[in-house]
């Protein structure tokens, strides 16, 4: 009896163990347990970040030497015919009719309407298109059709928001309005200049929900011409301000600004004759900087993420491209054969009659290619290396192929 006492004695001690201390020793191995489960996690998202970097890096970098054609449609080119990337495919208008096609050529839908110099913008998945000088605008999503909206008077700019609202500049004598219409065609609110007043509108752009608007006016002062790019806010905080203005800058002397744009939701570019102006816009408009320039701009061109300028140099063609905030990402001097631009996510797209060049924002140059057939169009589709490409007769979506 004593020996069976003494083991269960002994059997107890065994795995119960104390340290020096007293403390319990499992205690402390389940702590130990838990570190390392946290520097296995932390080593894993250390991990999973650097090869999230490597991976983006290579991606970044990688040279292209051909292309797969994902899609292919044969189309009419004859007559006044223009192409848009719009509702994951694209759209084909003229004077008496637009469509929307699948990649593949499949036609999705069709409106037939009566217009001589057709106006258009697409924000989203809605397109505006509208008669320059004639008074009607109509609204189509990817599904078609939504509405006509009947302006009354002279149509000289169209803007559509994401969400289907579009606004116009009207002319009427010495007069101008700002109109900004529903979805059902009803008007929204009306912003009515004179020359004698703020002067004429020579550009609007509607921020992407419709609740933010920028113009550039133009008004004569004396002999001399005065510019002045104005911010408008039809959300909640634009009803405590006297006509919604929440903002305005008259600092350009008696030089044009011929454009102001939304290059994203809160970001603003205003384009002069020798000035670039950046503003950050959420309730009140900020400026964040101007950029002078010496030198006559040849083209604009923009995305979500960057701003291009194409201009003349004594030694051929540069182009300037600047981030949101205004700061210089990249000055490239180009070949004079090419004298079309775009942005695809981080590069840089240039094309001429039958070749092109890409190069992203480190300028080293990606993609370098001659094609066989010519380049009506070539628009950047998802990422870097998506593309809509156009020829006559044919609409293809292509995909950069690494290699050769």
């Amino acid at each position: 009896m004593a020996d069976i006492r003494q083991y269960r004695k002994d059997k107890e001690t065994a795995e119960v163990d104390y340290d020096d201390s007293g403390h319990d020793d499992y205690g402390r191995r389940i702590k130990q347990h838990r570190a390392r489960i946290r520097v296995a996690i932390i080593g894993a998202g250390i991990l999973c970040v650097l090869v999230i970097i490597i991976i983006s890096i290579i991606k970044y970098n990688m040279n292209y030497g051909s292309y797969t054609v994902k899609a292919s449609a044969d189309i009419n080119d004859s007559g006044y015919t223009r192409y848009l990337n719009f509702g994951g495919g694209f759209v084909r208008y003229s004077r008496d009719g637009i469509s929307l096609y699948s990649y593949d050529g499949t036609r999705r839908w069709d409106r037939t309407y009566e217009i001589n110099n057709p106006l258009t913008d697409v924000c989203g998945n809605y397109l505006a298109i509208a008669d320059a000088g004639g008074s009607e605008i109509y609204l189509f999503n990817k599904d078609g059709y939504v509405a006509a909206v009947n302006t009354a008077l002279p149509i000289s700019q169209i803007n559509v928001s994401s969400q289907g609202l579009v606004a116009a500049i009207l002319t009427d004598g010495t007069a101008s309005n700002i109109n900004m219409y529903n979805q059902d065609g009803s008007k929204i609110y009306n912003i009515k200049t004179t020359v004698e007043g703020d002067g004429v509108p020579v550009s609007m752009s509607v921020s992407d929900d419709g609740s933010k608007l920028v113009v550039a006016y133009t008004a004569v002062k004396g002999q001399e011409l005065a510019t002045s790019v104005v911010f408008y806010n039809f959300d909640e905080v634009g009803q405590n301000e006297v006509e919604r203005i929440v903002g305005g800058y008259d600092t350009y002397g008696n030089q044009l600004v011929s454009k102001v744009e939304f290059i994203n939701s809160d970001t603003v570019a205003a384009f002069g004759e020798n000035i670039i102006s950046f503003f950050r816009i959420n309730e009140y408009p900020k400026q964040l900087k101007d950029i002078d320039i010496d030198y006559r701009i040849r083209k604009i061109f923009y995305s979500g993420s960057y701003v291009g300028v194409c201009h003349s140099t004594d030694n051929g063609t540069t182009v300037d491209v600047y981030d949101t905030s205004g700061n210089t990402v990249m000055t490239r001097e180009v070949s004079d054969d090419y004298n079309n631009f775009a942005f695809g996510e981080s590069t840089l797209v240039m094309y001429g009659a039958d070749n092109c060049s890409i190069v992203n924002m480190k300028g080293k140059e990606i993609f370098q290619y001659d094609f066989e057939d010519d380049i009506i169009d070539l628009i950047p589709l998802d990422g870097n290396t998506g593309f809509l490409y156009h020829s006559s007769g044919r609409m293809q979506q292509i995909v950069l192929k690494h290699g050769g």
